[in-house]
């Protein structure tokens, strides 16, 4: 076998199907210098792992930033004191208890009204017409931004999701993030002051109100760029992995089967869709201070980026990493919502999202296939997802 060198790696190779290319970088160079991405690419699940767990070493604090450029400077990208603040400040609506007993029947009555608008059709495309605008619904509710609609809420995402990748500086991408970025601020500053008068259980609300001391209270600044930050991970991640665990039933047989005898394994459905396809696929660190990563030196400034999607699919963590199986062990031990201090706080909010999801659509479409006269895509490296998911069902 030939050794892949970082010359022979596009972003075009990445978008289309990444998996092939982390395995054998997985075998012949964990730690491998990308020129199309001008970054080191640690693609092993203890690499990553000593990453996280090391922030010393590897910063959050990369600068400059592509994410800090897209949306300002968020919790993703501090490390230590002020990660933990701003942290906090969103902490309780998003603990498991509350996201459980303030959002399930609201959840499940959006989804609900979403199946309803095209359940007797008999075909739609799921990505469009209910992942999308579920996530996005579900999401601006959780922030308090009902004055925006779910497609603008969505539009809004993948939005940062380009500018968060423009990894070729396109200069259209920036102007668009511009106008994306003015228009969230408005809808924020037109909540905000009901918020003060009136606070709820809302994510926005406890950005507002979580500290009394006026030197701990987040700045305006702070509330818009963390609101971003949750508007780019927050609504991808369930989008996608719904769309990925509804393709994954329709797929493999063997599995649906499974889910249909015992709907507990739900859960596990869920979890093994983003340890398969993670909608987040990576994030970025900057080396802090000279070191050594298995056996490749990197100088202090250098970027790296952890590869979660193929810490996902290493064969030393997975049996058989490469096939998707719901009743495999440490169904959720995966890094699809990373680890440690910089661990997903909207991690209870996707599942639940999926929870009640995914059994409303297999329930409620009955004979649900996919569509064989239309092609569903899964694209992209950073993030991940269907592009589509083309879908019929008996009525």
């Amino acid at each position: 076998m030939s050794i892949m060198t970082n010359s022979e790696i596009s972003l075009q190779q990445l978008n289309e199907d990444p998996y092939p290319i982390y395995e054998k970088l997985r075998k012949e160079a964990p730690v491998c210098y990308i020129s199309s991405m001008g970054r080191w690419l640690v693609t092993r699940w203890d690499d990553c792992k000593y990453v996280e767990e090391n922030s010393g070493i590897f910063s959050a604090a990369e600068d400059p930033s592509m994410m800090t450029k897209a949306m300002g400077l968020t919790m993703l990208r501090q490390d230590g004191g002020n990660h933990k603040r701003l942290r906090m400040a969103v902490e309780q609506p998003l603990r498991p208890k509350a996201v459980r007993d303030k959002w399930t029947n609201t959840f499940r009555e959006d989804a609900n009204e979403l199946i309803n608008r095209f359940i007797n059709i008999g075909e739609t495309d799921l990505v469009k017409h209910f992942a999308g605008p579920f996530a996005g619904r579900t999401l601006k509710r959780m922030l308090a931004l009902e004055n925006v609609s779910d497609q603008e809420i969505q539009d809004w995402s993948i939005a940062f999701m380009e500018g968060m990748g423009n990894y070729n500086n396109d200069p259209a991408v920036w102007k668009r993030m511009e106008g994306v970025n003015r228009r969230i601020n408005d809808a924020i500053d037109e909540v905000i002051p009901f918020l003060m008068k009136k606070p709820n259980d809302t994510i926005l609300s406890s950005m507002v109100h979580s500290y009394e001391d006026p030197e701990e209270k987040l700045t305006i600044e702070e509330i818009r760029a963390n609101v971003k930050l949750i508007i780019s991970g927050g609504l991808n991640e369930p989008r996608d992995g719904i769309a990925s665990a509804v393709w994954a039933l329709l797929t493999y047989p063997d599995q649906r089967q499974l889910v249909t005898e015992n709907p507990q394994l739900y859960s596990s459905l869920g979890e093994e869709a983003i340890r398969y396809i993670a909608p987040v696929g990576m994030y970025p660190r900057q080396v802090a201070v000279d070191t050594t990563l298995n056996g490749v030196e990197l100088k202090k400034g250098e970027r790296i980026m952890v590869c979660l999607s193929s810490a996902n699919r290493d064969e030393h963590i997975w049996k058989n990493p490469n096939q998707f199986d719901i009743t495999r062990e440490k169904v959720k031990g995966h890094m699809a919502f990373s680890m440690g201090s910089h661990f997903c706080v909207g991690a209870w909010m996707a599942r639940l999202q999926l929870a009640i999801s995914l059994p409303l659509i297999m329930g409620r479409l009955t004979n649900l296939r996919l569509n064989p006269n239309e092609e569903s895509k899964f694209w992209g490296f950073g993030f991940r997802g269907l592009l589509n998911l083309h879908v019929q069902w008996d009525i």
